[in-house]
Protein backbone atom coordinates (compact mmCIF):
# COMPACT_ATOMS: atom_id res chain seq x y z
CA UNK A 1 0.00 0.00 0.00
CA UNK A 2 0.98 3.29 -0.91
CA UNK A 3 0.58 6.64 1.67
CA UNK A 4 0.00 9.40 -0.13
CA UNK A 5 0.75 12.62 2.00
CA UNK A 6 0.36 15.88 1.18
CA UNK A 7 2.67 18.23 2.03
CA UNK A 8 2.61 21.59 1.78
CA UNK A 9 4.53 23.87 -0.04
CA UNK A 10 6.25 26.86 2.34
CA UNK A 11 4.98 30.66 1.72
CA UNK A 12 7.41 32.40 -0.40
CA UNK A 13 7.28 35.64 -0.40
CA UNK A 14 7.01 37.86 -3.71
CA UNK A 15 9.25 40.91 -4.08
CA UNK A 16 5.93 43.15 -3.22
CA UNK A 17 5.19 42.22 0.01
CA UNK A 18 9.03 42.36 1.06
CA UNK A 19 9.10 46.03 -0.28
CA UNK A 20 5.78 46.69 1.37
CA UNK A 21 7.51 45.76 4.88
CA UNK A 22 10.46 48.11 4.05
CA UNK A 23 7.52 50.69 3.66
CA UNK A 24 5.77 50.24 6.62
CA UNK A 25 8.70 50.12 8.29
CA UNK A 26 9.63 53.99 7.11
CA UNK A 27 6.50 55.12 7.67
CA UNK A 28 6.05 53.64 11.44
CA UNK A 29 9.53 55.21 11.54
CA UNK A 30 7.96 58.61 9.95
CA UNK A 31 5.54 58.27 12.34
CA UNK A 32 7.74 58.13 15.49
CA UNK A 33 9.99 60.60 14.91
CA UNK A 34 6.61 62.93 14.42
CA UNK A 35 5.75 61.87 17.90
CA UNK A 36 9.32 62.52 18.92
CA UNK A 37 9.37 66.27 17.93
CA UNK A 38 5.91 66.85 19.58
CA UNK A 39 7.15 65.37 22.68
CA UNK A 40 10.87 67.77 22.14
CA UNK A 41 8.87 70.93 21.32
CA UNK A 42 7.48 70.15 24.81
CA UNK A 43 10.37 69.70 26.67
CA UNK A 44 11.72 73.01 24.85
CA UNK A 45 8.96 74.96 25.90
CA UNK A 46 8.85 73.59 29.57
CA UNK A 47 11.49 71.31 30.77
CA UNK A 48 8.95 68.68 32.36
CA UNK A 49 9.42 65.07 33.30
CA UNK A 50 6.22 63.58 31.29
CA UNK A 51 7.47 65.19 27.79
CA UNK A 52 11.41 64.43 29.08
CA UNK A 53 10.38 60.40 29.16
CA UNK A 54 7.95 60.88 26.07
CA UNK A 55 10.78 62.07 24.27
CA UNK A 56 13.51 59.62 25.39
CA UNK A 57 10.81 56.72 24.49
CA UNK A 58 9.88 57.80 21.40
CA UNK A 59 13.48 58.49 20.83
CA UNK A 60 14.80 55.49 21.09
CA UNK A 61 11.93 53.96 19.04
CA UNK A 62 12.88 55.85 16.22
CA UNK A 63 16.70 54.80 16.41
CA UNK A 64 14.80 51.10 16.46
CA UNK A 65 12.81 52.29 13.50
CA UNK A 66 15.76 53.36 11.57
CA UNK A 67 17.28 50.00 12.20
CA UNK A 68 14.62 48.15 10.99
CA UNK A 69 14.05 50.23 7.89
CA UNK A 70 17.89 49.11 7.30
CA UNK A 71 18.04 45.57 8.22
CA UNK A 72 14.97 44.70 6.41
CA UNK A 73 16.60 46.61 3.31
CA UNK A 74 19.43 44.62 4.15
CA UNK A 75 17.51 41.30 3.99
CA UNK A 76 15.98 42.20 0.94
CA UNK A 77 19.28 42.73 -1.04
CA UNK A 78 20.85 39.58 0.14
CA UNK A 79 18.01 37.72 -0.72
CA UNK A 80 17.58 35.08 -3.50
CA UNK A 81 16.76 37.91 -6.06
CA UNK A 82 19.08 39.08 -8.33
CA UNK A 83 20.85 41.80 -7.11
CA UNK A 84 22.04 44.29 -9.34
CA UNK A 85 24.02 47.77 -9.04
CA UNK A 86 21.15 49.26 -9.76
CA UNK A 87 19.34 47.41 -6.88
CA UNK A 88 21.92 48.39 -4.58
CA UNK A 89 21.57 51.95 -5.54
CA UNK A 90 18.15 52.03 -5.36
CA UNK A 91 18.51 50.40 -1.35
CA UNK A 92 21.02 53.20 -0.50
CA UNK A 93 18.85 55.65 -1.85
CA UNK A 94 15.37 54.36 -0.33
CA UNK A 95 17.43 54.28 3.28
CA UNK A 96 18.62 58.03 2.60
CA UNK A 97 14.96 59.25 1.99
CA UNK A 98 13.61 57.27 5.28
CA UNK A 99 16.17 59.15 7.04
CA UNK A 100 15.49 62.46 5.23
CA UNK A 101 11.43 61.28 6.00
CA UNK A 102 12.30 61.18 9.79
CA UNK A 103 13.81 64.31 10.00
CA UNK A 104 11.18 65.64 8.28
CA UNK A 105 8.71 64.16 10.51
CA UNK A 106 10.75 65.43 13.60
CA UNK A 107 10.86 69.22 12.34
CA UNK A 108 7.34 68.94 11.79
CA UNK A 109 6.37 67.68 14.84
CA UNK A 110 7.89 70.62 16.57
CA UNK A 111 6.36 73.20 14.07
CA UNK A 112 2.73 71.69 15.03
CA UNK A 113 3.12 72.02 18.97
CA UNK A 114 4.75 75.63 18.20
CA UNK A 115 1.55 76.68 16.07
CA UNK A 116 -0.79 74.72 18.66
CA UNK A 117 0.75 77.34 21.52
CA UNK A 118 1.33 80.45 19.51
CA UNK A 119 -1.27 82.88 18.36
CA UNK A 120 1.41 84.12 15.67
CA UNK A 121 0.62 82.87 12.14
CA UNK A 122 3.81 82.76 11.15
CA UNK A 123 4.40 79.31 12.90
CA UNK A 124 1.29 78.45 11.39
CA UNK A 125 2.38 78.92 8.31
CA UNK A 126 5.75 77.18 9.10
CA UNK A 127 3.76 73.97 10.31
CA UNK A 128 2.30 73.69 6.73
CA UNK A 129 5.13 74.27 5.29
CA UNK A 130 6.82 71.10 6.60
CA UNK A 131 3.78 69.07 6.28
CA UNK A 132 4.25 69.94 2.75
CA UNK A 133 7.88 69.14 2.56
CA UNK A 134 7.32 65.66 4.38
CA UNK A 135 4.77 64.50 2.33
CA UNK A 136 6.92 65.14 -0.43
CA UNK A 137 9.53 63.09 1.21
CA UNK A 138 6.92 60.05 1.76
CA UNK A 139 6.17 60.53 -2.15
CA UNK A 140 10.25 60.06 -2.68
CA UNK A 141 9.98 56.68 -0.10
CA UNK A 142 7.06 55.76 -1.90
CA UNK A 143 8.81 56.27 -5.13
CA UNK A 144 12.01 54.51 -4.46
CA UNK A 145 10.74 51.54 -3.11
CA UNK A 146 8.62 51.05 -6.28
CA UNK A 147 12.36 51.78 -7.86
CA UNK A 148 13.39 49.22 -5.72
CA UNK A 149 10.88 46.69 -6.89
CA UNK A 150 11.55 47.04 -10.55
CA UNK A 151 15.29 46.70 -9.75
CA UNK A 152 14.70 43.29 -7.82
CA UNK A 153 12.23 41.15 -10.03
Amino acid sequence: MYHIAIVQAGYIESVNERVGKVMADAFYTALVAFIFGMCLAGVIKRFDRTFLGAAVCSGVFVIFGVFLTWRAVQRLLTAKYTTSDAAKRSAGQLMAYCVALAFASVIFGLEVIAALHSSDGFYTFSAFAWGGISCIWFYGVYRQGRRLTSALV
